[in-house]
């Protein structure tokens, strides 16, 4: 069987020290992978922070100013990537071990796209995983053919008529998706209906800020810099995890509801 390699891309900015964890988590994910070939890009455009790797498969770029938006950043982890197909790798949520495999499974030779739509929940680094949450947009439980994403995402897109401008990040994630399902071949199954098949954890609250949270960039980069102002120095990411969220993930399939039929 050939593994065509996979390119996780992952955005980070001045988390160490106070929240390197996530970086740590992150990583460790990347690891437990059940896909043999696979790429980590950790993106980090904190100019007073460098972050450095050892582990085998990960990347890191140090850029020395601030992107304009995390589309821009995306773009350019899309240049950097080699792989065949790439996801998103949000540094605070978790993917599951099967997270790749299914991705690649999903699009095949046919696709150049596919958006499960579904995903865990976790509010808050302890908090109870759960299924019965409205799922939104789902970009970032995602994954492409890398071509046929490099140098859009999300930049200026055409969705159903409409011209829409990425500036920052209020919105990227709409409208990559939005621009994705209009323009490329994407595989419309979900996986709403199944939380056993699942590999997604979608965690908010483990920081102080969300930039999802904010209703504009200018405010999201003020809480940032009040809340999470990071401090200038070199730091080693070295992969760890603290909870089986393998095992948590199973305790909430099994608790979830289905309608008759499903």
């Amino acid at each position: 069987m050939e593994y065509p390699l996979i390119s996780a891309l992952c955005p980070t900015h001045a988390r160490a020290p106070a929240y390197l964890w996530m970086l740590e988590e992150c990583v460790w994910w990347f690891t437990q992978q059940d896909w043999p070939n696979k790429e980590l890009i950790i993106a980090n455009d904190d100019p007073g922070q460098a972050l450095i790797c050892k582990t085998p498969g990960v990347r890191v770029l140090n850029y020395p100013t601030r992107f304009e938006s995390l589309g821009a950043k995306y773009r350019a982890m899309l240049e950097a990537a080699k792989g065949e197909y790439a996801m998103c790798w949000e540094d605070d949520d978790v993917n599951l071990p099967h997270r790749m495999r299914q991705a690649a499974e999903a699009l095949g030779n046919d696709f150049d796209f596919w958006n499960p739509q579904s995903s865990f929940y976790q509010s808050g680094r302890d908090g109870e995983i759960h299924t019965g949450h409205p799922h939104g947009v789902c970009m970032n439980c995602s994954a492409f053919r890398t071509k046929a994403f490099r140098g859009i995402y999300p930049g200026k897109a055409i969705v159903n008529g409409n011209v829409f401008v990425a500036s920052g990040h209020v919105n990227q994630d709409a409208i990559a998706d939005g621009w994705a399902k209009q323009n490329l071949r994407w595989n419309q199954a979900t996986l709403i209906a199944k939380p056993k098949q699942w590999s997604y954890v979608y965690r908010f609250g483990v920081t102080a800020n969300h930039f999802s949270g904010q209703a504009t960039v200018e405010n999201a980069e003020q809480v940032w810099r009040s809340q999470m102002p990071g401090v200038p120095g070199v730091y080693e990411i070295a992969p760890r995890m603290r909870l089986d969220y393998v095992a948590l993930c199973d305790e909430a399939a099994k608790k979830a509801i289905f309608p008759t039929g499903v």
